[in-house]
């Protein structure tokens, strides 16, 4: 089985096109009759040379020459398809079968009628063929020159032809009809299997392209969803640190402190400036300047909690908005975070470190102002008045003079 296996391997690769497209319909459509005229020719072929050899064994010469006609019209057929002329090569093989066919019922037969009828049954084949290999209306026309071939033979050569010599006058016209509507049933058929194989392939192949272009809308979909979240994300954050932007924040601010209001929560607003930043920035460039803020803005991630906002406002300056702290817990958190950014400076690159420390100011909603406008004024009064003092340290709003 397995050197059958690889012999039927090989000459697929010998009689089959070099190269076959899969791009297009036709393209596909070309390749599957390929494939079945390679497996045609090698049946033929197969089918053939026996009977070469057992004619030429009982010296027949006439019908060894019609056999090796055969046969080159199949070795014919063959280069003709690897060469990548399917339809060409198909055309070919069906015509070389047919002209065989004519030629073998010319020859005199038997008179036992055995043998004409086996030729001609052999003319529905090239029908059969047609409707494989070429288009839908192929298998009428080859039916129709059968039925002329046929009736050529019969009444130019009757004397070969032992089954319709035998019959009585009056009957050879019904016989002629009779072979006519057969001819004409097997076009009707082969034509109405060709056209729907034809059909068949072509929604195939409409479903094919209905699932890619499918997938291609999904693929489409996906990258504007990602695309759009990526608008989404540089609308919302900033750039440098990845940060809630000023735009944000002041959104975020306005759902979260109605909320705080009517549930009786309270929410503190930590107003936060880096100390000495231009200073950074004129003695080390703002690429590094871009850098410290990062690095400050990871430091804020890492000491809140992940439910807390955290956004640049602009500049150097931070806000966080605190959930559920009340004045003592978020002095605790804002002096937390004074002390990580002075024990965490920046290191450059040659390994020499930036001193880092921040000015805090923290206003309570509601418990020092009821709105979060005047609470991030207030947080930002105190935050000046924690530098104003000398820098690295947290002031409360309760603590200011006035507190509006």
């Amino acid at each position: 089985m397995n050197r059958i296996a690889a012999a039927f391997a090989w000459w697929l690769r010998v009689t089959l096109p070099a190269h076959l497209s899969f791009a297009t319909r036709q393209d596909r459509d070309r390749k599957r009759k390929a494939h079945l005229l390679s497996i045609a020719v090698l049946a033929a072929f197969a089918l053939g040379l026996p009977l070469l050899i057992t004619n030429v064994l009982l010296n027949d010469w006439l019908m060894v020459l019609v056999l090796i006609i055969f046969e080159l019209v199949h070795i014919s057929a063959g280069i003709l398809n690897r060469l990548g002329r399917v339809t060409l090569g198909s055309s070919v093989y069906i015509v070389g079968y047919l002209s065989v066919c004519t030629l073998s019922l010319s020859i005199p037969q038997a008179l036992n009628g055995v043998t004409p009828l086996w030729g001609w049954i052999e003319f529905v084949l090239p029908c059969i063929f047609a409707g494989l290999f070429l288009p839908a209306w192929a298998p009428m026309l080859f039916a129709a020159t059968d039925s002329l071939l046929i009736t050529a033979i019969l009444l130019l050569e009757p004397a070969n032809l032992a089954v319709f010599n035998t019959l009585p006058n009056l009957e050879r016209i019904p016989f002629l009809v009779y072979i006519y509507v057969m001819m004409l049933a097997v076009g009707i058929i082969c034509t109405t299997h060709a056209y729907t194989l034809e059909r068949t392939a072509i929604e195939a192949d409409r479903a094919a392209e209905l699932e890619l272009t499918n997938r291609a809308l999904e693929d489409a979909h996906a990258d504007l969803a990602a695309a759009y979240a990526r608008v989404e994300e540089m609308a919302t954050h900033d750039p440098i640190t990845g940060l809630l932007n000023h735009r944000s924040l002041t959104e975020q601010l306005l759902m979260i402190s109605d909320r705080a209001l009517n549930t009786h929560e309270t929410l503190a607003v930590v107003f936060t400036d880096l100390d000495h930043f231009k200073h950074v920035n004129d003695t080390w460039g703002h690429t590094i300047g871009d850098e410290v803020l990062r690095h400050l803005a990871e430091l804020l991630r890492r000491n809140v909690r992940q439910q807390d906002l955290v956004a640049r406002y602009g500049g150097e300056e931070f806000v966080l908005v605190l959930y559920d702290h009340d004045h003592d817990r978020a002095r605790q958190t804002a002096e937390r975070i004074c002390t990580q950014v002075a024990a965490n400076p920046y290191i450059l690159p040659d390994g020499s470190l930036i001193p880092l420390t921040v000015s805090i100011g923290v206003a309570i909603i509601p418990d020092d102002v009821h709105s979060w406008e005047r609470a991030l004024i207030i947080a930002d009064s105190a935050m000046y008045t924690a530098k104003h003092n000398g820098r690295n340290q947290v002031r409360m709003a309760n603590e200011l003079d006035e507190v509006a």
